[in-house]
């Protein structure tokens, strides 16, 4: 790591019972149920080509996770989220083509269900597998230790020295990484004044340690958490190995 950089990818320990929820992996698993619903249709006499889907440039659930982190995009966007191509706009676009054969075909005869749309979401999502629980129980703790964590007395120094930084470098005073991002986000555009902001808090963020501190203070929390859930994590586990298994034949 070096000033202003951060590559992400060190994952938290609770990321490794999310592989499925990585947005890289949900890109892939989105890939796979287009084609399986692709094959169905067209087993049913109907063409169906469903666009192509742009994959996230995000790599990571953390990306973000302390507030703004690279300095790239602070310098180009402030504290906005560099432009993301939107596969929702092209599938809405498409799903308003599509014939009323094809709907029949995707939801049963008269949306009675039975269709393609259920094939697919029981046989490759696994929809009604109560294993879905569990990742949505992990979700919930890998989210808990981001609000916990602020408590440690050794986050609150940081962020304080981050605090205080910020401050001395562009005369802004906030306690926490939202609070910047709040104060300008809500304007329409990204002003200088706002990308002066976003990277003095980026730079500050490395000047005074805080990414690493912030991780490592979660990594410990998180652990404990490992350690009392152990049953939990391992359906959770085999879950996503599940998932990933039935995605790969496509």
């Amino acid at each position: 790591m070096v000033d202003g950089e951060w590559d992400g990818v060190t994952p938290l320990p609770l990321e490794l019972y999310l592989e499925i929820r990585e947005p890289q992996m949900a890109h892939f698993f989105d890939l796979a149920l287009d084609q399986a619903l692709m094959d169905c249709v067209t087993e049913a006499g109907q063409e169906f080509d469903i666009p192509t889907r742009t994959p996230p440039e995000n790599v990571s659930l953390t990306n973000r996770r302390y507030g703004l982190m690279n300095i790239e995009e602070a310098t180009t966007y402030g504290y906005r989220p560099p432009p993301q191509s939107d596969n929702s706009k092209a599938l809405v676009a498409f799903q308003q083509t599509l014939s009323s054969e094809v709907e029949s075909i995707l939801n049963g005869p008269e949306g009675s269900g039975g269709g393609c749309l259920d094939q697919v979401g029981v046989t490759l999502a696994l929809r009604d597998d109560p294993r879905w629980q569990d990742l949505a129980t992990v979700e919930e703790m890998f989210n808990s230790t981001l609000y916990s964590s602020v408590e440690e007395p050794v986050l609150v120094e940081a962020l304080q020295q981050w605090s205080d930084c910020v401050e001395k470098e562009v005369g802004l005073s906030f306690i926490h990484p939202s609070e910047a991002m709040a104060h300008f986000v809500s304007r329409e555009t990204a002003s200088e004044e706002e990308k002066i902001a976003a990277i003095a808090d980026v730079n500050c963020k490395y000047q005074v340690g805080l990414i690493e501190t912030w991780q490592a203070v979660e990594t410990e929390l998180q652990q404990v958490l490992i350690d009392e859930n152990h049953e939990l994590l391992e359906r959770a586990h085999a879950f996503n190995s599940a998932l990933i298994d039935l995605m790969d034949h496509y």
